[in-house]
């Protein structure tokens, strides 16, 4: 074995709710490190069993493993996958399983997660995205602090939420406006896109975090359009507490995300986890 390895990884119920429930996934170092990094999977029956079996097959091919080699332990994650029956429960273990050894790797460093994935250069706080639907979004340009940011964001939904009738997108950009004007806030700061028009479309990528299978291959995504000119909206508005996908958009220096609706429970961490890093970088 290296002088630090992954010497287990295990997955642990944490709550459940309707027809979901939420699993922690934690990897451990030979050095008694820990990495977390939680999951939503859809209950069904034997779900326990499957687990079990799942992480038996998986810690053979990880265990012992170096976890500063990311793109190693990927590659082994997607091989492994191509040997077990696909399915969305095992695509997002072996994510969350990708996740958890990033960050039991920060956090044997002793350094946080956006600083060891983007080092001195991961300094910017990205700016929430507004979805207006029918692939029309609102754009933040340079409004700080963040909770100034969320602040807009969840006034503008909640002016939404209260209409809930079927409106056409120039009703909502109206009442958007409107909304804007009440906060007493320029108008310049904001942008419309519709991702429906040909030009924004191929000028603008939205990179779906939960449909990556490892952190290398959601990280190589981002660079790539990054590296292609487009503009990059990181979206993650699936998983419940689980902070991981808020550090990457810090590390990566991405200036667009879109974590779900402000007053939603659900991305109350996502959104909190940018507030903090906040305090520590600015």
């Amino acid at each position: 074995m290296d002088e630090t390895a992954i010497q287990e990884i295990q997955v642990t119920p944490v709550s459940e709710w309707k027809d979901k429930m939420l699993l922690m996934i934690t990897s451990e170092t030979t050095k008694h490190v820990i990495g977390n990094a939680s999951i939503v999977v859809l209950k069904e029956e034997n779900l326990s069993l499957i687990l079990s079996q799942l992480f038996q097959i998986i810690s053979k091919e990880i265990v012992g493993q170096n976890p500063f080699c990311q793109r190693k332990m990927d590659q082994a994650l997607i091989h492994l996958e191509s040997r077990l029956e696909r399915t969305k429960l095992s695509s997002k273990v072996l994510f969350g399983i990708s996740k958890s050894i990033c960050q039991v790797a920060a956090n044997s460093l002793e350094v946080p997660l956006f600083f060891y994935l983007g080092g001195i250069s991961g300094s910017h706080i990205p700016y929430p995205v507004v979805n207006l639907g029918n692939q029309e979004i609102l754009l933040m340009k340079d409004i700080f602090p963040t909770i100034a940011r969320l602040n807009v964001k969840k006034e503008i939904e909640e002016k939404l939420e209260k209409i809930r009738k079927n409106i056409s997108i120039e009703e909502k950009k109206q009442l958007v406006l409107s909304v804007i004007q009440k906060m007493e806030i320029e108008e310049s700061l904001f942008e419309w896109v519709s991702l429906a028009e040909k030009e924004n479309s191929q000028s603008t990528k939205v990179v779906a975090a939960n449909n990556s299978s490892t952190v290398t291959n959601l990280i190589e995504k981002i660079r790539n359009a990054k590296m292609s000119g487009k503009l990059v909206i990181l979206e993650d508005t699936t998983e419940k507490e689980d902070t991981f996908i808020a550090d990457l958009s810090v590390g990566l220096n991405l200036q667009y995300i879109n974590f779900g609706e402000v007053q939603s429970q659900n991305h109350h961490a996502q959104y909190n986890r940018l507030m903090a890093i906040e305090e520590q970088i600015v």
